[in-house]
């Protein structure tokens, strides 16, 4: 093998082992006459110290939990936090004003919340890689009223001035991260109407 070819071959096998499939997935979606009377009244996340995490500014550590942008702090914590406002944006979308309305709770388990580090910020990019649990409850009863549902969320993130572009505009990884949970918590509720997010699969660069 000459050596330009032997070069060609390392560099796209280093390109391969950094691209997977960014996937958006729901193992069931609930439908519309299932849902249009539910009022979600009480949502529980739990990010299970079980998942790993680094501090380590890698370009995809292969870790479960990776959240730099809002510093020093339980990261853990702020993972919770960010999934209690996306799953109520979503829920939110609900009509909680109609008669008989049902009193709904959603339990939310995280799987993955594989953001991007510094270094893959400051340049390439990658992908927002977020997996997790949610089921429904009856509030009154405390009986299941739906499958326990495993969504994949997976997004493009950009990088360099592109990502530093979005940051001055407002549109930080947390507000992207927001707004893509409570996007597919919608789609699966089936209140998402035209803005419901389809299931999709594609090659990126990511972990």
């Amino acid at each position: 093998m000459s050596l330009k070819s032997a070069m060609i071959a390392v560099i796209a096998s280093i390109t391969l082992t950094g691209c997977i499939y960014t996937n958006v997935s729901y193992t069931e979606i609930l439908r519309e006459d299932q849902t249009f009377n539910w009022n979600v009244v009480e949502i529980n996340v739990a990010v299970p110290p079980t998942l790993t995490t680094t501090s380590v500014n890698g370009q995809a550590p292969d870790v479960d939990v990776i959240w730099i942008e809002e510093g020093a702090g339980d990261t853990f914590l702020q993972v919770q936090q960010i999934f209690e406002e996306g799953v109520a944006l979503g829920a939110g979308r609900l009509d909680a004003t109609l008669k008989g309305g049902r009193a709904v709770r959603l339990e939310v388990e995280v799987v993955q919340f594989h953001t991007l580090t510094r270094r893959a910020r400051s340049n390439i990019g990658g992908i927002h890689n977020v997996d997790f649990y949610i089921q429904a409850f009856d509030v009154a009863t405390g009986q299941a009223i739906s499958p326990r549902s495993f969504i994949e969320s997976d997004q493009k993130a950009h990088g360099g001035a592109l990502a530093r572009r979005e940051d001055q505009s407002g549109f930080t990884m947390r507000v992207a991260n927001v707004e893509r949970i409570a996007g597919v918590v919608a789609t699966w509720l089936a209140v998402a109407g035209d803005d419901a997010i389809p299931p999709s699969r594609r090659l990126l660069i990511g972990r």
